[in-house]
């Protein structure tokens, strides 16, 4: 193996290795940069004058003196600043995402929406959610809503023994009792005038335990 082989061999710096050790061995050189600048400030080197005359400028006639030249002294924090990187990982995500429009779009209108939510209560003629508001028109009043399950209905209809015609008008009769405040759950009085209520009404229809539409 050749000198020249060997001495590469010993350079080549590994694939892989961790980052600590990476910038403590630019640390080192840079330390050892500025101790020899430090050496070159108490030992400046000596010109050695040529038999030939001094050195000329670009020009050919102007002769290179040191009187041209000034050691700038070294300053460890103006490096340091030099040094500095203004980088910003928020500032250069946001420069980013405001080049793509779509995402753009889509922030605008999602922010445009959410204002409009707290805006639209304080509009002119707004109707107060928590408020039954009558119909100007009738009079009638929303009392809610009424959801009655056509399966559950045809197989009560066939445990009791009637039409399914009669066991759908008695759920809906039975769901706009509850509506209009009638109850049942603590029995007594109040579910007896209930079930009164309900077959009254079912009575005046027609659709009793005995008749059905079928008959």
């Amino acid at each position: 193996m050749s000198l020249k082989d060997k001495k590469g061999r010993e350079e080549k710096v590994p694939m892989f290795r961790s980052f600590a050790d990476h910038k403590i061995e630019e640390l080192g050189k840079g330390f050892e940069a500025t101790n020899q600048l430090e050496d070159l400030k108490k030992n400046p080197p000596q010109e050695e004058k040529s038999a030939a005359g001094p050195t000329l400028c670009d020009d050919g006639s102007t002769p290179i003196t040191d009187d041209l030249f000034k050691i700038k002294p070294y300053d460890a924090a103006a490096a340091e600043r030099t040094g500095y990187s203004n980088y910003s990982y928020w500032r250069s995500t946001l420069q980013v995402f405001l080049k793509k429009k779509v995402s753009v779009f889509i922030l605008i209108f999602l922010v445009v929406l959410l204002a409009f939510t707290f805006i639209q209560p304080h509009l002119p003629n707004q109707k107060d959610p928590y408020v039954v508001n009558n119909d100007p028109e009738t009079g009638a009043k929303m009392l809610g809503d009424v959801v009655i399950s056509v399966e559950h209905a045809v197989r009560q209809a066939e445990e009791y023994g009637h039409s399914f015609q009669r066991e759908m008008a008695f759920l809906t009769v039975h769901s706009m009792l509850h509506l209009l405040g009638y109850d049942h759950v603590n029995g007594g009085i109040e579910a007896a005038t209930m079930r009164e209520k309900e077959e009254d009404v079912l009575l005046k229809m027609g659709l009793t335990r005995e008749v059905t539409f079928t008959e």
